[in-house]
C-alpha cells in the first residue's frame, strides 16, 4: 500500500486503501467484517474501509512508492496543503470525490474537461479530490481513446466535447 498523504507513521489510517496488493485470505476477510461490526456505532470514520485494513494488516504492510497511488490534496486558499508527491512520474492518480473523471454523464465530464481551465481553483480547493491538475488530460486521454470506452461514456464523451488542452506549439 501507498502511505496515505498526510497521515504520520502509526496513525490510524497510515496506509491508503486506494490501491493494494494482497494475497486472498477468507479469514483476515472474516476479521474485518468482525471489525466493522465491532465499530458500527455511528461513527463513520471508525468503519471504512481504510481504517479496518489499516488495523488489520498493521505492521505487515510493505510501503509502495507514491507515484503507484497518487492523491495530491488540494489547500483552501490561504492554507498551506501536504506536500505534493504527484510528479511526472504518477503511475496511478487517485480521483476522490465529484467529479468522476470517467463517470458516462456530460455534465460530469464536462467539468473534468475543464476547458475554463479552473477547476482545481473552482470545484476542488478545500476538498480531497486528489490530482485535480489531472483532470483535463485524463479527459483528452479519454477522447483519444474513445473507441476502448463503454457506449455509455463514448456518448457522454462526444456530447461533452473535445479535447480543451491548448495545442503543443512545435517549433515556434
Amino acid at each position: 500500500m501507498v502511505h496515505d498523504t498526510c497521515k504520520r507513521k502509526g496513525d490510524k489510517d497510515e496506509y491508503n486503501s486506494g490501491l493494494m496488493f494482497y494475497e486472498p485470505d477468507v479469514k483476515r476477510f472474516a476479521h474485518m467484517l468482525e471489525l466493522i461490526a465491532e465499530h458500527s456505532d455511528g461513527e463513520v470514520g471508525d468503519i471504512l474501509d481504510q481504517r479496518i485494513i489499516n488495523e488489520e494488516f498493521r505492521d505487515q504492510v510493505v510501503q509502495l512508492h507514491d507515484k503507484f497511488n497518487c492523491i495530491d490534496l488540494v489547500p483552501k486558499p490561504g492554507q498551506r496543503g501536504c506536500p505534493a508527491k504527484c510528479q511526472e512520474d504518477m503511475v496511478v492518480a487517485h480521483f476522490t470525490g465529484m467529479p468522476k473523471p470517467a463517470r458516462a454523464a456530460a455534465g460530469w465530464l464536462g467539468l473534468v474537461r475543464d476547458k475554463a481551465q479552473n477547476i482545481s481553483s473552482s470545484i476542488c480547493a478545500g476538498t480531497n479530490h486528489g490530482c485535480c491538475y489531472k483532470y483535463r488530460d485524463f479527459y483528452c486521454d479519454m477522447t483519444r481513446e474513445v473507441s476502448f470506452l463503454s457506449r455509455n461514456l463514448q456518448k457522454a464523451v462526444t456530447e461533452a466535447g473535445e479535447c480543451a488542452r491548448p495545442p503543443v506549439m512545435v517549433g515556434a
